[in-house]
């Protein structure tokens, strides 16, 4: 149930950035058209926030659109028409400072400047375990394993960035196979065991031969469970980018609905699974739970001291299936890693430079030292904090606000622009949940979030 509420309610918050994303593109089309007919550059006079450059707005990068050829705008004068995202679908951030300010700006930047720093130390986490089990034996196999990672990513992390398809397409089906793997292996153990006799059932995991069982509520840890929930179902500062891809706009809100349903099933199929057979035996990272997956077949050995349990003569399908688990999370990193550097160095550039940095981040040197703040902190942190769950836990802090709160105040604040300059506000993305006192709802229950799991994940340690 938990799953479901966050998946529903992050799928409210892509609703309301996509209307704040038409509402955005309708204004400045509506600026630019009235900028073209007034040589002196226009300007609009709020009650509430002061005088709002439009010609400096729209001679922006990232909200530069050219409509001249067009000869009106978006919608004419029909106010009864819903607005729709056409070419230009603008970034977040740029929401932020067009509805919100330089302070909302600033503390949008910040929220996924800390998402990012947290993403990049859960990475680091998960290829340390990951490949810790099949690391050559050493003093701290987790500590060669990060350096092993460090050696890999930060060189990468320093170069111009464009991942081709083919990759993304691969590491996309490595994904679904992954997925598929962790929810019916568990459940065809526990079928052959059913259909043998108690004596003779095969153990498939080490020497599990049934399920260990769990309680089918447990509130206890809840506050641990949210951000993680959050941090697994986020992806609010992608969804520009992912909407400009799509040549259908008007299917925006149905893709990325289908998109929430379908990650809230696996992630609960996973998880209901994952606790049900595993029980308290099941680790942070599940993966690890496939280190000794035999599939029923081999023979268990023992040392001479009789302490260290070893399975040999385990079938290669079952050796195949054990290391693909166990190390594709890392690989999958690997490739992440860099991307996430690279957003996060380009973020902590905008921060410091402001409107300067479309000049500064042509200088190579600057960026390479600002993708290095970005990288290098999160893996020397992994070394310490090596548990993934804490690290998510406190990384879903900053997701909470990403996911509820900001695209909560961008629909309401954007409802309330549009609204008092009387032009067309309504979207074709507003559903049900799209109104002002919905995202009001979403706004305090993101906030609340924040600071009941903060507060009792801070008591708790």
């Amino acid at each position: 149930m938990a799953m479901v509420l966050v998946c529903g309610i992050a799928n409210l918050g892509c609703d309301y950035l996509l209307s704040a994303m038409a509402r955005a593109e309708h204004l400045m089309s509506q600026n630019l058209q009235k900028k073209s007919d007034d040589s002196s550059g226009l300007t609009i006079d709020t009650k509430d926030e002061g005088e709002i450059s439009l010609l400096d707005a729209a001679l922006r990068p990232a909200l530069t659109v050219d409509y001249a050829n067009e000869g009106a705008s978006l919608l004419g004068d029909d106010c009864s028409e819903k607005l729709l995202l056409k070419e230009r679908c603008i970034e977040v951030p740029d929401l932020c400072k067009l509805f919100l300010g330089n302070l909302g700006f600033k503390c949008y930047a910040l929220c996924v400047s800390l998402y990012c720093y947290g993403a990049l130390w859960s990475f680091t986490a998960v290829f340390g375990n990951a490949v810790a089990l099949v690391a050559p034996n050493s003093s701290d196999p987790y500590a060669f394993s990060v350096l092993l990672y460090a050696i890999i990513v930060i060189p990468m992390s320093f170069l111009e960035l464009s991942e081709q398809k083919i990759v993304q397409v691969t590491l996309s089906a490595g994904r679904i196979f992954m997925i598929v793997l962790m929810i019916f292996t568990p459940l065809i153990a526990t079928i052959f065991c059913h259909s043998n006799a108690q004596s003779s059932c095969t153990s498939h995991f080490s020497q599990q031969t049934m399920p260990n069982g769990a309680p089918l509520a447990n509130f206890s840890g809840f506050h641990k469970m949210m951000p993680i929930m959050v941090y697994a179902a986020i992806f609010h500062f992608s969804i520009p980018s992912l909407a400009k891809e799509v040549s259908r706009k008007s299917q925006l809100g149905n893709i990325f609905a289908m998109t929430f349903v379908l990650c809230g099933l696996l992630y609960t199929c996973i998880g209901a699974i994952g606790a049900w057979y595993f029980g308290g035996d099941v680790q942070q990272s599940v993966n690890l739970n496939w280190a000794d997956y035999h599939g029923g077949t081999g023979v268990i050995f023992s040392d001479a001291d009789g302490q260290k349990l070893t399975w040999i003569h385990v079938a290669w399908w079952a050796r195949m299936l054990s290391f693909f688990i166990l190390i594709f999370p890392a690989i999958n990193v690997v490739s992440t890693f860099p991307l996430y550097a690279f957003s996060l160095g380009n973020d902590l550039m905008g921060i410091y430079y402001g409107d300067d940095v479309c000049l500064i981040e042509k200088n190579r040197c600057i960026t390479s030292v600002f993708r290095a703040i970005a990288a290098i902190p999160p893996l020397i942190g992994g070394l310490f904090v090596r548990d993934l769950g804490t690290i998510a836990g406190y990384t879903g802090l900053s997701g909470l606000a990403i996911a509820f709160c900001f695209p909560a105040l961008l629909y309401i604040r954007s409802t309330q622009k549009l609204k008092h300059m009387g032009i067309p506000y309504k979207t074709h993305y507003e559903r049900l949940g799209s109104s002002i006192f919905a995202a009001e709802l979403v706004l305090v229950f993101g906030l609340v979030s924040i600071i009941g799991v903060f507060v009792t994940l801070v008591l708790k340690r």
